[in-house]
């Protein structure tokens, strides 16, 4: 590993302390919209955000967001702690990804909690989720936290979502025969029906008639196999 720079040490503790001020002021924002006497003047952004998200299911929505948020900034300080403290090998280079990941993780977590929340609507059949319960936004803000927090993971599970609910089969096609054929006009034939030739191997023959063909084939002619595929 190489040793940190003067730059690279700059770099980690702006993303730390970046991660810390996220933290912080996501965590006052929760706190100033569940208090009952909270005191935000008409122009703060807490107040423009209560006024916007009047309805239950958006504060649910904002809850999610904003734990998804500090999550991924509590990633950001594990992380910070690992390569700068513990192993002295930070990289400037990956200061876009402390300062994007907060944002990210708030979009993640929103993804996380829909998707969720959609799986147990069908396996219930209906939501049982009141969006007026205080339970329910403490809920929503735990599951963003989480999905924040492994971002890394929460990509792994959605690529498996998405490549389940998009699966695309792939088209197959009967293996021609070939036998007796030229290696050129095996290989023709195999191009035509969208197959390739694999390995070939030579065999000596005492018949002149096959000698230059091809005198055996694997797979056997009429098996279905996947665009692509090869002979040998």
């Amino acid at each position: 590993k190489l040793p940190e720079q003067w730059y690279d040490i700059a770099s980690a503790w702006f993303s730390a302390i970046y991660s810390l001020a996220v933290i912080a002021y996501l965590g006052f924002l929760v706190l100033d919209m569940r208090s009952p006497n909270a005191v935000s003047s008409p122009d703060t952004l807490t107040a423009q955000l209560t006024n916007l998200l009047k309805g239950p299911l958006s504060r649910v929505i904002l809850y999610t967001a904003i734990g998804g948020a500090m999550g991924a900034a509590v990633n950001n300080l594990r992380s910070f702690v690992a390569w700068h403290a513990e192993e002295k090998a930070f990289g400037w280079r990956f200061i876009w990804k402390y300062v994007a990941m907060p944002p990210l993780g708030g979009t993640l977590a929103v993804l996380v909690y829909g998707i969720l929340q959609g799986g147990m609507a069908v396996i219930n059949g209906g939501t049982n989720t009141n969006p007026d319960n205080p339970l329910t936004s403490l809920s929503a803000w735990a599951t963003g936290t989480l999905a924040g927090y492994g971002s890394s993971k929460v990509f792994i599970w959605l690529d498996d979502k998405v490549n389940t609910l998009f699966k695309i089969d792939k088209k197959q096609v009967a293996v021609p025969d070939v036998k007796g054929k030229s290696l050129a006009e095996a290989k023709q034939m195999l191009s035509n029906a969208q197959l390739s030739v694999g390995k070939v191997s030579e065999q000596v023959t005492t018949s002149s008639d096959q000698v230059g063909k091809v005198i055996a084939q694997t797979p056997e002619a009429g098996t279905q196999l996947d665009c692509g595929s090869s002979l040998e």
